[in-house]
């Protein structure tokens, strides 16, 4: 999870919903256009919750991890329990209060492209986590910073979903304009009650992804698929 602004209102929500058990909706936007409801308790959900995709992240999972944009915890919680060393690193305050109270005994409060100290066997990107990156031209970047975190041998495990089916299906390929750039960067808006926030996201399909990983460096290898679009990869040094 990655926020734009001091408003924060993700973290405030997931925060909220801790604290009361209310399970109050955010309302958010792709490109001005509204989506579903967004529940807060989709970010405490248990193994049995996850996707195929998550669970195979889970099971791939080797060595000391770190969880990146860890939201409330599912992944890094269920990880703990495990018996994993497990760095939960989310740049949302209101969210590592959470998942401190959650348990967690690695909880990390910054922005990933600031944080440098540490090596790791395994970072794990769910929940279309190279979105952070936010753009197709900072993608290189992005995953040149994450090769510098990992140990020898190490793998960044990531989910992305190619949103280009989508727009076919529910749209039509006509309807898709690449004249104005990659089809898979966008813009969210986010808020919950008085909060608002805005940011740049970016869903990279495998071919990209596998373009920006060989440019720094890193191995490319699809690990599975999802049944809406998504798939995990791992990017090895």
């Amino acid at each position: 999870m990655k926020e734009g602004s001091l408003q924060d209102p993700l973290g405030f929500c997931i925060k909220e919903y801790f604290q009361t058990g209310v399970d109050k909706p955010m309302r958010s936007w792709i490109n001005e256009v509204e989506e579903p409801l967004l529940y807060p308790s989709s970010f405490f959900r248990t193994e049995k919750d996850m996707s195929d995709v998550e669970r195979a992240a889970i099971a791939y999972s080797q060595g000391s991890v770190l969880d990146v944009g860890a939201g409330a915890g599912c992944h890094s919680v269920l990880l703990q329990a495990s018996g994993v060393s497990v760095t939960a690193l989310e740049s949302s305050l209101h969210a590592c209060e959470v998942l401190k109270k959650r348990g967690l005994t690695e909880v990390v409060n910054i922005d990933i492209m600031e944080f440098s100290s540490r090596k790791f066997d395994t970072i794990l990107l769910l929940m279309n986590g190279f979105g952070i990156a936010g753009t197709e031209k900072a993608l290189p970047g992005f995953l040149s910073h994450l090769k510098s975190l990992l140990k020898e041998g190490g793998s960044i495990l990531g989910e992305s979903t190619d949103i280009f089916y989508i727009h076919e299906i529910e749209q039509g390929a006509a309807s898709i304009d690449l004249s104005k750039g990659y089809y898979g960067e966008v813009e969210f808006k986010v808020r919950f009650g008085s909060l608002e926030t805005k940011f740049p996201w970016i869903y990279p399909d495998e071919y990209m992804l596998e373009e920006a990983a060989k440019s720094v460096g890193l191995g490319f290898e699809v690990l599975t698929r999802g049944d809406r679009y998504n798939f995990l990869c791992s990017l090895a040094v």
